[in-house]
Formats: C-alpha cells, structure tokens, sequence
C-alpha cells in the first residue's frame, strides 16, 4: 500500500507540473509522457494490491493529449514524432505538434507577422500557418510592386524603408519570389571533365557567367548544365521505354522544358565570369553541404579540410626577390614592390632568351584584401584590421564585410623569358590621387618613375589560394609585381603601361583609351586576350560520404596556350 500512495501522490504532483508546463512546448511532452507512465505504474499497482487504496483527491484520470502522446512513436532517444509544418516565411520544416512551437518559430523568423495573426489562430497550428501564409503573399505583392515596378524600380534598401521592414527580410522576400520562376535551360554543350549520379564537373569556358543574371534570361554556365542534366534524363528515360516496349518513346518536343528545378545541379562554388577552368556542380542534395563546407573558412570546413584549388595565370613583371630561394613572401609592407628590381632587372637576361634558374622558384603573398578606394568592383590589399576586443571566441572571423579579409596565396613560377615593354610614365603632384595600377589611392609607389623602359620578365605561374576572396589571385599577383596579362583592372598594361583600370571587361578600346595608342601597340593585339589570362587547372575535394579523394583537371585554353607562344613561355610545364 506504501508504495501505491507514493506513487499517486506522485503522479498527483506531476499532473499539477503538467499544467504548469504547457506553456512551454519543449517541456510539455516529456513531462506528460513520465505523468503518464507514473498513472500506469500507479494503476497497475493499486488493482494488484489486495485491499483497494483510498482516493486521492488529487488525481485525475489522463486527459486525451496524455493518451495521444503516449500512444504516439517514439525516436532513437524517447523524444516524440510528431507533425512537422513547412513555414511559409522561410520554407524551413519545423516541428508543429504544439502550437507553441510554431509560434516561437514565426517570432524568430517573421517577427513582423506575428501582430498580424488574429490571437485565436494560433490555438491551431493548421490556422496560424494559413494566416502566415496570407499575411506572406500580401508582403510579397507589396515588394514585387515596388522592386519591380516598370519605369520605377526601387532598390531594394527603399523597399525596406518604405515597407518598414528589416533589409534581410525583404531580400527573403524578393529571393522567394525569384526562385518562384523557373531556371532557363540552354542547349549549348558542355566540356564534360566527370559526371556521375551524385557530381558533374566541367571546363568553364572563358567570357561566360557562372549564374545567369535573372533566372528567365540564361546564357550562363548554370543553365547549361540544367540544360545538360534535362537531356541526359530524357535519354535515359527514352532508353528505359524502349526497353519496356513502350509505344510512346520518342514522341514528344525535343526543345529543353520543365517547369521544376528539381533537377537543377547545386553551385558549391563559383568563378568569375572571365576566368576558366575546372567547376564542380552537386546532383544529390544530401552531398550539398559536405562539398559547400569544403569551401569556407578554416572552422566550417571539419571534418574533410578546405578544397585545393590551383590555379595558371600568365603574368609580366618582376618576380618577387627571394623567389629563387624557395622562400619569399609578400606582405603589404611594400615588399612586393622592393622586389621590382630583384630578380627581373639583376639577371639582365635579354628579351627572347630564358631566364636564369635564379628567377624560378615560389613565392607566397600573405596580405589582406579589401575594398578598392575609388574603384567598386575593384579589391586592392589592406594592412591587418586592429583586433576587435568584442569579437567573440568562436565566432565566425569574416562577420564583419567591410573589414580587409585575411587572405594567402602560394606561387610557383613554372617558366619564365624576358619582356621589354614601355611603360608610360604618369606625372603627379602635390596630393594627386593614383587611380592605376590597381594601387589605393593613400598609396605611394616605390618604382622609379624617370624609366620609362623596365626590364620585366613573363611567366607562367601556377598559384594556390589558401582563402577564397573576391580577386585574391588577381590582387595578389599584382601587389607582388606579377600582375596577370590582360586584366582589365590590375593587369600590367595598367601597372606598368600607365593605362587606366577599365570597367568594360574585354572592350579593348576601353582599356587602352580607344585610337591607335602607343599602349595599345605595346599591350594589344595578340597580347590582348579580352579577359584575364587566369585559368582554374585542379580541383581536389574529399567526398563526403565516401571520404575519397577526388581530383579533376581541365586543360589549359587555347588563347592562353597562344599567348604563351607569343611571348616564348613553355605552356608544357604546366601539363608536368
């Protein structure tokens, strides 16, 4: 009998526990689990004893959520499984067994919804997410109306204001709607490097976007490979009907169409659009987030390690001193451009003739990137940002965008000849701003500006990014006087021919000032690629489920393997 009491005065107590902690839903359901099973021993105990046990006034028999709950399944750990709810704010799946639950989801995700909703909606979770959902759409035509408005587009900071919304709600909200409208599928080939179920991998051709623009217009690397991936699952299911002697294989449009991007491959990474080379896209959505992981930070990319990415780039300049040695490393405390009259000018080695042993070797620029000071699209290196005594331990080191990013490159300088080239000497006075070069514009430069013939080297040089930032190669070859051949805004036509950055990629009239130009005759014609002559060769990720390490290569393009022959640099070595 002892023992019976017990355990109804307990369960008496777990019941009065129950009531108190239905306001908190992660609490709610353990707590009627153990009141329930606490009632059953309670139960069993009393009927087994021989005289029956005075009642308890306390007690009350289980209520129908009680027996719900403990007749619903359990998980690995007891936890329950019960309905999930797709938000219609943010389309993350969340738990809605309580509608407590969905309640505290929306105060966190759509704070402003919340007043909206009417407060006897949300005893029901079916009608609280249909009053989210309308109070969604209404958003969502307000910001379409206002974004997109023909004649008056806004952007999308004054729809915020106007709105009276956060800016990273609006974006979710005009995001949203993007991807309501279906991705354009192009028909143009592919060059396939690898493909199976889970990965296709392929040699970006140069002057082509990685993403379209807008998702109705196409002409980009993504919509080719839709278009690749759409053609290849009709084959295969053309092969599977005629297999199956079914009469209606091969009819139908062969014109790319579907209204779905299901089947669209997942971008884990990204070149610019001028840039070649090797470019992974993930078929399986489980696999997404292990190769995505591969390419962040040095904190998000455990357990497989960051990708290895190498990179060719063709460049004219000087090679950093020391590089011979094995050894040199480039920071922004101008060593870079004390290296101008190291290696290049010391061999006097003649245009046309191979340069020494002397001028081959690596190098490394460890030097953060940052914000250009006139140009917008440009980066130019910083020195280190003071540390921030309110960071916090742990936290992400890249929080802060405006900040100069910490980034490292490592070079290798495969061949290199001898270039001569004239290089225009700028006059400046007083407080001028430099605009070229790539060069800040607190900057000073440390060259000789009264010769106007330098002795400069080209090479070939393979460079591996340690960090990914926007036009770290570029940045980087050109703070360590090597900048890349025709790059419109750091390569050596603007450092060492006086040229001016050009914002119109590829246009050589912009980038040479239009005419027939002294710079135009030294730096155009079969030198002039129109894009920059940056190649992406290897790529090396460990798969995630497997843990298996893969590496593709893509060739070097012809344009490039032509522009070394011009300038008499081995294109072989970066075969070996």
């Amino acid at each position: 009998r002892a023992p019976a009491r017990m355990l109804r005065v307990l369960s008496a107590r777990l019941g009065r526990l129950e009531r108190v902690a239905r306001v908190n839903p992660r609490v709610h359901g353990c707590v009627s689990r153990r009141a329930s099973a606490c009632r059953r021993v309670a139960h069993t105990s009393a009927h087994s004893s021989s005289a029956p046990p005075p009642a308890d006034a306390g007690a009350r028999p289980p209520s129908s959520g009680e027996r719900e709950a403990s007749a619903m399944p359990r998980g690995p750990r007891g936890a329950t499984r019960g309905p999930t709810l797709e938000c219609p704010a943010c389309a993350q799946s969340i738990k809605a067994r309580h509608p407590d639950q969905f309640r505290q989801h929306v105060g966190k995700c759509c704070p402003d919804v919340v007043e909206h909703v009417p407060r006897d909606a949300w005893g029901d979770v079916a009608s609280a997410a249909a009053a989210v959902a309308s109070r969604e759409a209404v958003l969502l035509r307000t910001a379409k109306g206002l974004a997109y408005a023909e004649g008056t587009r806004m952007p999308v900071a004054e729809v915020a204001k106007t709105m009276r919304l956060p800016l990273h709600r609006v974006k979710g909200i005009l995001r949203k709607a993007s991807k309501a409208i279906p991705l354009v599928a192009d028909e143009a080939p592919l060059e396939i490097v690898f493909e199976d179920e889970e990965l296709l991998v392929v040699n970006k051709p140069p002057n082509l976007r990685f993403h379209p623009t807008h998702r109705f217009e196409g002409n980009s690397l993504l919509s080719r490979c839709l278009g690749h991936v759409r053609r290849s699952k009709k084959k295969k299911n053309q092969s599977v009907d005629v297999s199956t002697n079914d009469d209606r294989a091969g009819k139908g449009d062969d014109k790319i169409s579907s209204d779905s991007d299901l089947d669209a491959p997942r971008i884990v990474h990204r070149l610019d659009m001028d840039t070649s080379g090797v470019c992974l896209f993930v078929k399986d959505p489980a696999l997404v987030d292990g190769f995505a992981r591969q390419f962040r930070g040095e904190q998000e990319c455990a357990p497989f390690g960051r990708a290895g990415k190498e990179y060719l780039a063709l460049c004219v300049g000087r090679v950093p001193r020391g590089a011979g040695e094995g050894g040199a490393v480039v920071r922004f405390e101008g060593d870079g451009d004390k290296g101008d009259d190291a290696a290049g000018d010391a061999s006097g080695t003649p245009p046309g003739e191979k340069a020494s042993k002397a001028q081959k070797g690596t190098f490394t620029v460890n030097a953060h990137v940052g914000a250009h000071g006139s140009i917008p699209e440009a980066r130019w290196v910083h020195p280190p940002p003071p540390p921030d005594p309110h960071a916090k331990v742990g936290g992400h080191p890249d929080m802060d965008a405006s900040l100069p990013k910490h980034a490292v490159t490592v070079c290798a300088v495969l061949s290199t000849t001898g270039f001569e080239a004239e290089r225009a000497a700028r006059k400046r006075g007083g407080d001028e701003e430099r605009t070229s070069g790539g060069l800040p514009a607190n900057r000073e430069s440390t060259s000789d500006e009264s010769d106007t013939k330098r002795r400069l080297v080209a090479a070939l040089v393979r460079a591996r990014p340690l960090t990914g930032r926007t036009h770290q190669i570029r940045v980087h070859l050109a703070h360590a006087s090597m900048p890349i051949l025709s790059d419109p805004l750091y390569g050596p036509h603007v450092r060492w021919g006086g040229a001016s950055p050009a914002e119109n990629r590829g246009d050589a009239d912009a980038a040479f000032g239009g005419g027939e130009t002294e710079i135009k005759r030294a730096w155009g014609g079969e030198l002039w690629l129109g894009r920059q002559a940056l190649h992406a060769q290897r790529l090396t990720v460990t798969h995630p489920r497997t843990l298996e390490k893969l590496v593709f290569d893509a060739p070097m393009p012809e344009d490039m393997r032509r522009a070394c022959e011009v300038l008499g640099v081995d294109p072989r070595v970066a075969d070996a």
